[in-house]
């Protein structure tokens, strides 16, 4: 079948270029090109074999994206009454970037977002189909799956069966270690039916059109995911501002540095903490 895709790929490319010189493609049939082609690079590009080590990595990551969503789902104070902890310990949305969406829910009845009453693990299916090592193995690149399948509740909008795709880097000081994960959204994908496109769009554009993209931090991106200096480019560098952080680990919010505080990321101790509402700037 990949054999194949490849071939019809190829085949397609060239009828492509013969027809385009001679004026005989309308726009639709370039776009439906354009996708085949897309395809075939694609598939190419995911054809490995993951180890036992690599899909064990690949579940943390998903299990830690998880835990955050629904670290929110539990604490984050959707009224507006009080100023909570977790204001306290997230200055600005953006430290929890892409997660609110999936732990919040519509309220017809108050017309604002509510806490979803239902566990994550049973309206969220999270997995991650692709992952990208660097060379040792510290540093890592990750595509996640998020599929949502919200129960009907009473009073909450109703929310279509959906997938989307998200980036995350992932981090480590020793490669027994599970990762830290870090969002990497330079952008995502939204499809109604398909997880597998949502998927290869997004590697597509990390692997072809990053560097087109702005980083949460720096003005750029140097190079994109699959050139050989990915691992040492820009967001892998340390910044000598703030703690020596890798870029990655920080973004920029009214002209303030903040560093990325994810749940999944803390050691227990911290985590319980946070669990009773007690900033660890205050202890």
């Amino acid at each position: 079948m990949l054999k194949t895709l490849k071939l019809i790929g190829a085949i397609l490319l060239s009828i492509l270029g013969i027809i385009s010189t001679m004026g005989l493609l309308t726009r639709n049939v370039i776009s439906f090109l354009d996708f085949l082609s897309r395809y075939s690079f694609l598939e190419s590009e995911s054809e490995r074999h993951y180890s036992e080590r690599a899909l064990h990595d690949m579940n943390e990551i998903s299990n830690a994206y998880l835990e955050n969503i629904e670290y929110i789902r539990l604490f984050y104070d959707c009224t507006g009454d009080s100023i909570d902890h977790y204001e306290k310990i997230h200055p600005t949305s953006q430290s929890l970037n892409g997660i609110f969406g999936y732990a919040l829910r519509w309220s017809d009845k108050e017309n604002y977002y509510v806490n979803s009453p239902i566990p994550t693990r049973k309206q969220l299916n999270i997995t991650t189909p692709f992952i990208l090592y660097s060379p040792d193995s510290l540093f890592c690149t990750a595509i996640l799956c998020i599929h949502t399948h919200y129960d009907k509740i009473e009073d909450l909008s109703d929310e279509r069966e959906s997938y989307d795709s998200r980036a995350f880097i992932g981090y480590r000081e020793d490669i027994n270690m599970p990762f830290k994960i870090y969002p990497f959204d330079a952008c995502t994908f939204y499809n109604y039916k398909i997880p597998e496109q949502v998927v290869d769009e997004l590697k597509y554009d990390y692997f072809k059109n990053l560097t087109n993209f702005r980083t949460s931090y720096l003005e750029y991106y140097d190079c994109n995911m699959n050139d050989s200096t990915f691992f040492t480019s820009n967001i892998f560098k340390k910044d000598d501002i703030k703690d020596g952080c890798y870029n990655f680990q920080l973004y920029k919010h009214l002209g303030k540095i903040y560093g990325y505080q994810l749940y999944c990321n803390q050691p227990d101790s911290i985590k319980r903490l946070w669990m009773r509402g007690i900033d660890i700037n205050e202890e």
